[in-house]
């Protein structure tokens, strides 16, 4: 689709749309047959604001919309429509770009920065939570804008890692209203991603409680803002998956954490290794998926003795028992020296732990040279 808000003569009036796109969004069935014939009239041009709310004929519906403008002002949540500039390009171009979105913090920097979706279950393990919350900040720290669904589990964990980077907190994609947060004990979280100059959207109004479905299809805006789509702990039917298969309809990047055989929470993040998906061990295979103009535009790692130490603390190695730490370390040397090579799997089967539990030890071998990784094959330096 060309940007439509180029072919917005210069006195639309922007009310007025606005409140044709949410007479549309209150109507039965909003996006079916007529409808959606009208709905594409709109962004093609062909129909402009007053005969498309005429063509409604909704005084219901219309009513709503009014109440619903009214509402978002008032809660200072600004309504962003397709034909909006300022609407995200990325998420425009997708079959079915949300009409309206409801923005609550601050929309300037909403289309400007690399943005990677980080999803996955609600209930992740310890290390699949540290993982992503890891992986966010470090991303984050980059130049990325961090994009997830302020859920428990990999969702939550992602937003804490942008809030606590150095770059922006990211985009909390919601199910419900943007002033009726879900879950509550997710509240201040929402509240500290817009506090650092991140936001929070949804399609679902203002104080919206959301339905199921609307939990669904948010999926399909976290991936269309997304440049690519990392899922860090996922079973095979979840709402992580579901954002996977909308990720690979719109053409982004899909990437997964390996886990360990056998665990219910990594079989969907397993099968989607298994079908294609890049492996993801760090930020470093994140950016590297991202396209070249992208990578130019993000700050490069600082490559000194602080910025390891950092890194270490970051994957969670810093501060375990070093008992603990070193017969871990131990056994996946010892299984290197007698089989030469071992898969992620492999080492993490041997040692009872899931694969993302397993990345800090072997992130911090790595980082002190004793063994490599050459290609998601580990090997030990002799």
């Amino acid at each position: 689709m060309k940007n439509p808000s180029a072919m917005l003569p210069k006195d639309t009036d922007i009310e007025l749309l606005t409140e044709s796109l949410l007479t549309l969004q209150f109507s039965r069935s909003p996006y079916r047959g007529w409808k959606a014939d009208l709905l594409r009239g709109l962004l093609s041009g062909e129909v402009g604001p007053a005969r498309f709310l005429d063509e409604l004929k909704s005084t219901a519906a219309r009513s709503r919309a009014l109440k619903e403008y009214q509402a978002a002002k008032e809660s200072g949540t600004e309504l962003l429509t397709v034909l909006d500039p300022r609407y995200p390009e990325r998420l425009r171009q997708i079959h079915n770009p949300p009409p309206i979105l409801y923005c609550f913090g601050e929309v300037a920097r909403l289309a400007d920065l690399p943005a990677v979706g980080i999803v996955g279950t609600r209930r992740a393990s310890r290390g699949g939570n540290e993982f992503a919350q890891n992986l966010a900040r470090h991303l984050a720290d980059s130049g990325v804008s961090i994009v997830s669904g302020l859920a428990h589990g990999i969702d939550g964990a992602a937003h804490r890692g942008g809030c606590d980077s150095s770059g922006h907190p990211g985009i909390a994609v919601l199910g419900t209203g943007v002033r009726r947060i879900y879950p509550p004990d997710h509240s201040e979280l929402a509240a500290e991603i817009v506090r650092r100059g991140g936001i929070l959207i949804s399609e679902t109004s203002v104080y919206g409680d959301g339905e199921p479905a609307s939990f669904l299809q948010r999926n399909r805006i976290i991936s269309g803002l997304s440049n690519a789509v990392v899922v860090v702990e996922a079973p095979e039917k979840s709402g992580a998956m579901a954002t996977a298969r909308f990720a690979l309809e719109q053409g982004r990047e899909l990437l997964a954490v390996p886990g360990g055989v056998g665990s219910g929470i990594t079989t969907g993040t397993n099968r989607l290794l298994r079908d294609g998906a890049r492996v993801v061990l760090d930020e470093q295979d994140v950016i590297g998926a991202l396209p070249e103009y992208l990578q130019r535009r993000l700050r490069p790692a600082l490559a000194s003795s602080t910025e390891v130490r950092r890194l270490e603390k970051l994957t969670g190695v810093e501060g375990q028992d070093s008992k603990q730490q070193s017969s871990i370390e131990a056994e996946i040397l010892r299984i290197l020296s007698r089989e030469s090579q071992a898969f992620p799997e492999e080492l993490a089967a041997a040692c009872s732990l899931t694969g993302v539990e397993l990345l800090p030890y072997l992130t911090n071998l790595e980082l002190s040279g004793r063994i490599v990784n050459g290609g998601g094959v580990y090997f030990k330096v002799r």
